[in-house]
């Protein structure tokens, strides 16, 4: 009956999630998402086209294509917003305790209740990013995708399984995309890999080659979007004046 009312639950706050984003009003980025494209529908050529003017002439982020399919494919947002929220939570739990939940686990699924619940009070501002689509994909969207990248480490990252190339591939192809989310935590990303490939050196005398493949590829996708030609019109200077680490010391680590 317990594990009945958590699915339950979890059902009921994904449907009150899309339900929101669905009534969300038309404003704010929605009109630079709808000029830029001349409120063309979507199609495979015109999304291209806009992630290219987006990465070399506005905003480099990968956010900027994920908005894009927010706005313009029904549905998109909904889901997306939704399965964002719960992929945060899950990767708490799974960086917090390095394992899955199992669904049989009363405790399991106790904790993630908590986490569902409490993530609306601990980050107060969580509603605000998530019910406007441009700041959902560009932060609530991002922050799934890149807390996923460490989440993979924290679970493959001890090197007592070996992992396939074609999985190493597929995560550095992941990592660059998380590294492309947003640009004042890749900094604290290839901190975080560079400390957890020490450490594990110094523990365990050997460096697990999924570390290695996160580590470059968060040096490849930070350089994909420092030097993007969109960073320079996007901030005109604002930002070049700060060192790497000042955004970690003024956002926190």
């Amino acid at each position: 009956m317990l594990r009945g009312a958590f699915y339950a639950y979890v059902a009921a706050t994904f449907a009150h999630i899309a339900y929101v984003v669905n009534h969300e009003p038309f404003s704010f980025d929605a009109w630079n998402v709808s000029s830029d494209t001349a409120a063309k529908p979507a199609t495979l050529g015109r999304f291209l086209a806009f992630w290219h003017q987006q990465y070399t002439t506005s905003n480099p982020r990968i956010g900027q294509p994920l908005a894009y399919l927010a706005y313009k494919i029904a549905g998109a947002a909904e889901i997306g917003t939704s399965v964002a929220f719960f992929a945060i939570v899950l990767a708490g739990f799974v960086v917090g305790l390095g394992r899955w939940p199992a669904r049989r686990s009363g405790r399991d699924l106790a904790v993630l209740a908590i986490g569902i619940g409490l993530f609306w009070i601990a980050a107060s501002d969580l509603p605000a990013y998530m019910f406007c689509r441009a700041y959902a994909t560009n932060y609530v969207w991002a922050i799934a995708i890149q807390l996923w990248f460490v989440a993979v480490l924290r679970l493959r990252g001890d090197g007592q399984r070996p992992t396939r190339r074609a999985a190493l591939a597929a995560f550095f192809v992941f990592g660059v995309v998380a590294g492309m989310c947003n640009e004042h935590t890749g900094p604290t990303l290839i901190a975080l890999t560079l400390v957890y490939a020490l450490w594990s050196r110094s523990r365990r005398g050997t460096v697990a080659p999924i570390v290695w493949v996160g580590l470059v590829a968060a040096l490849e996708r930070s350089a994909l979007l420092f030097f993007a030609p969109g960073q320079g019109h996007r901030y005109t200077g604002f930002v070049e004046p700060r060192s790497i680490l000042q955004p970690i010391r003024f956002r926190g680590l």
